[in-house]
């Protein structure tokens, strides 16, 4: 039995010694839940992928909404949308500054574009969850298909 150890109580085994517990290097904040700390980072890659190519809504946000945060679809979409306003924004804003948004052409994508929105969320809210879900997943395959090719 060793010199360090105290032996186990009830242990079967003679000889038997509790483990050492060692210190835990898993990173915690306090007054911080894993919820709120997957939120931060799910914000933060889609902030990053925004800013780089361009995505970072529906493409990121929900999957990851729903993956990671177990959030239903249908209020993944939405929080999704009321997330991207933020994003949108401070990357708009920095393309912005180095000349690179056509805001002539923003304007004529961006003001349909909430006629559309408007419709879209109209629909979204009488349709099943299922098959919004079913229509986000066959959009993301064609896309993906469509970038590869």
């Amino acid at each position: 039995m060793s010199q360090t150890t105290a032996p186990c109580r009830g242990s079967a085994r003679s000889g038997a010694t509790k483990r050492a517990r060692l210190p835990s290097t898993r990173l915690t904040l306090p007054g911080v839940s894993h919820r709120t700390l997957a939120l931060v980072g799910i914000g933060l890659v889609a902030g990053f992928l925004s800013g780089v190519l361009g995505v970072g809504g529906g493409i990121v946000i929900v999957p990851l909404l729903v993956a990671l945060v177990a959030y239903p679809p249908k209020p993944a979409m939405a929080t999704s949308l009321a997330a991207i306003l933020f994003t949108a924004v401070a990357a708009a804003a920095s393309h912005a500054q180095a000349g690179n948004v056509a805001w002539r052409d923003a304007a004529l994508i961006g003001l349909p574009a909430t006629v559309g929105a408007v419709g879209g969320a109209w629909l979204h809210q009488r349709i099943t969850t299922r098959h919004v879900t079913l229509a986000f997943s066959v959009f993301l395959a064609l896309t993906a298909v469509k970038l590869a090719l």
